[in-house]
């Protein structure tokens, strides 16, 4: 798709860039209009201007939570309703980020902690909004705030990190096959301590997903509610590739490892 990333629109005037939309729409009806916007998203959702924002106040939560401890799981679910409320609906238009080139890279944020860093990337891969990819974070480039997080990419696969790479193509061939991770709705399933589960599904097609940034559970039990009635007792994960048969309605877990993410769907 064809389409323009809006570097500090703020700067200028709304009127300019609903003429630019005008424009650029009407070459290409298909462009997409992206505004860099650190704050709120409130400005840019009139429908005259871009189609979304890259999602700071998004960014910000999702560290809060996988990287920083700052928040736990009550909290973290608190702050993502609030903003999808914020803004809705233009939410499922809005880049996810997770780096740039005006941020120090995940991995590094991460302390080089590749669990803590695939916990955030599991997250932006499965929730609203389309995620963006920050060169070199895939095969998980490290480097500080500018300059040092704008080095050349590293194309030599000695150096490249075969696990995270593995895992974005594993997120990013779960959002080509199921449209729940897409345009699906979103529901909670599970909030304790540090622990967070929330299930995307539309129509027949279910994901759960599982994020523990924290401390290792032994014999962890995660209950998937009523509607589990109606699914299949075994669910494939597709991190580890393993098969989960549920228990008296819950996943669970004989280990759920700290820094850690899982990526339900059910087996047929």
């Amino acid at each position: 798709t064809d389409g323009w990333r809006i570097d500090v629109p703020w700067k200028i005037p709304q009127d300019f860039w609903r003429a630019f939309r005008n424009v650029a729409t009407g070459v290409n009806p298909d462009a997409y209009l992206v505004a860099e916007e650190w704050r709120s998203a409130r400005t840019w959702q009139t429908g005259d201007t871009v189609h979304g924002i890259m999602n700071y106040p998004l960014r910000n939560i999702i560290l809060d939570f996988c990287v920083s401890d700052r928040i736990d799981a009550e909290d973290f679910d608190f702050e993502l309703a609030r903003l999808r409320e914020e803004q809705s609906p233009a939410a499922p238009y809005h880049l996810t980020l997770l780096g740039s080139h005006d941020l120090p890279r995940l991995l590094t944020l991460c302390h080089d902690d590749v669990g803590r860093m695939l916990t955030a990337v599991v997250f932006q891969m499965t929730y609203i909004g389309i995620p963006m990819i920050y060169y070199g974070d895939e095969v998980g480039m490290a480097g500080d705030t500018d300059p040092l997080c704008r080095a050349g990419m590293v194309w030599d696969t000695s150096r490249q990190n075969q696990q995270i790479l593995e895992a974005h193509r594993t997120l990013i061939r779960l959002r080509h096959q199921h449209p729940a991770l897409v345009d699906g709705i979103i529901e909670s399933v599970h909030i304790f301590g540090n622990i967070y589960a929330y299930r995307r599904s539309l129509g027949t097609d279910s994901v759960i997903v599982v994020l523990n940034p924290r401390d290792t559970r032994s014999g962890y039990r995660i209950p998937l509610g009523t509607w589990q009635e109606h699914q299949p007792h075994q669910w494939y994960e597709h991190l580890t590739r393993r098969v989960f048969t549920t228990q008296d309605g819950a996943l669970t877990f004989d280990v759920l490892p700290a820094h850690s993410a899982f990526v339900f769907t059910p087996v047929p």
